[in-house]
C-alpha cells in the first residue's frame, strides 16, 4: 500500500464532549477495538504508519485537545495532564465501547495507564509504545514548578503567528525530534493549517507552558500497580524512557507486564512499524482480545 492509498484508509471522526470537540482517525472495521493516543504536540496521523499492520481491528486514533484539528482549551484553562484522561473516556463512551484495548505513545502511554488503572477491566488490553505512565517530579520542586507555571500563564503575550512552508516546518519538527523524515511528515502535515502566504501551527501554544504539578514518582507507581488488565510495553533502544532511573521500578510495579525492547527511536511505531506490529499482534492473541 503506497503512501495516497494509506492515507486514504482512514476516515475522519469527530466527538463532541463537553470540554470541546474531539477529532480523531479511524481505520479499519475488525473485532478488535482500539483507542490509539499520541504523544505531546503529536496527533492522531502518528499512528497511520501502524494501525493497518494490526490484525482485525477498528483502530480509532485520536487528536488530543490542543493537537491536531481538535479544539483548543477556552481562555484562561490549562493543559493538565490528568485531564486528558476524561476526554479519552469521552471518546470511548461516544462510541458506545464497553470494553477495548488502548494503544499509547509517549505522553498517551501515560494517559492510557492512568485510564488503565482506573477502569479496571474494561480495559481488555494496554499496549504501551516508549512510555510508561506521566512525568513525575520531586516533591520538593513543587513550588518551584507551580510559580513558573502561573508566571508563564499571567505574563505570556500571544504572539504573531509565524507562517513556514510546508518543508520548513518538517524541517523545524526533525530538528526537535530525531525521527525519519516522512514520519515528521505525516505529523507535521496534520498539525498545520493553510494561511494566506504559507502555513501556521495548528496546536495550541499553550502546550509549551510548564506543567503546574506533576504526581510524585510513588504516586505514578501506584497507579501502574492498579492496572489489572494484561499489559505490553514497547522499548525503543534509543527511545526516550530506556535510560531513566525510573524506568525499572515501574516496570516491576505493573504485574505480568510483558516488555519488549526494540532497535529505534522515540517514534519507532512511526519509523519502522513492521516489528511493533508483530508484537502488538501476538500480544493482542495471547491475552485473547
Amino acid at each position: 500500500m503506497n503512501e495516497c492509498d494509506r492515507k486514504r484508509a482512514w476516515s475522519a471522526r469527530e466527538f463532541n464532549l463537553p470540554g470541546g470537540t474531539i477529532r480523531a482517525l479511524a481505520h479499519g472495521s475488525g473485532r478488535r477495538r482500539i483507542l490509539a493516543v499520541h504523544g505531546w504536540l503529536d496527533n492522531a496521523a502518528s499512528f497511520v504508519p501502524l494501525a493497518p499492520l494490526i490484525d482485525d481491528a477498528t483502530v480509532v486514533a485520536v487528536d488530543l485537545a490542543g493537537h491536531g484539528h481538535s479544539d483548543h482549551r477556552p481562555a484562561g484553562a490549562a493543559y493538565h495532564l490528568v485531564d486528558y484522561v476524561p476526554d479519552v473516556l469521552g471518546v470511548i463512551e461516544v462510541l458506545g465501547w464497553r470494553e477495548f484495548t488502548l494503544l499509547g505513545h509517549s505522553l498517551g502511554a501515560g494517559i492510557c495507564s492512568l485510564l488503565a488503572a482506573v477502569l479496571g477491566t474494561r480495559v481488555r488490553a494496554l499496549c504501551l509504545l516508549d512510555g510508561l505512565g506521566p512525568i513525575s517530579g520531586r516533591e520538593a520542586d513543587a513550588p518551584d514548578r507551580l510559580r513558573r507555571a502561573v508566571e508563564a500563564r499571567v505574563t505570556t503575550a500571544p504572539s504573531p503567528v509565524r507562517l513556514h512552508s510546508l518543508d520548513s516546518a518538517i524541517r523545524a519538527r526533525l530538528a526537535a525530534t530525531a525521527m525519519d523524515e516522512p514520519s515528521a511528515r505525516l505529523i507535521v502535515e496534520r498539525n498545520l493549517r493553510v494561511e494566506v502566504g504559507g502555513h501556521a501551527w495548528r496546536t495550541d501554544r499553550r502546550l509549551r507552558h510548564p506543567s503546574a504539578l506533576y504526581l510524585s514518582e510513588s504516586q505514578v507507581r501506584a497507579f501502574l500497580a492498579a492496572i489489572v488488565s494484561p499489559a505490553m510495553l514497547v522499548m525503543a533502544r534509543d527511545g526516550v524512557i530506556a535510560a531513566r532511573d525510573s524506568t525499572e521500578g515501574r516496570i516491576a510495579a505493573v504485574e505480568g507486564l510483558a516488555v519488549h525492547r526494540l532497535p529505534g527511536r522515540h517514534h519507532l511505531h512511526m519509523d519502522d512499524p513492521a516489528p511493533v506490529a508483530m508484537l502488538v499482534n501476538r500480544f493482542l492473541e495471547k491475552a485473547g482480545c
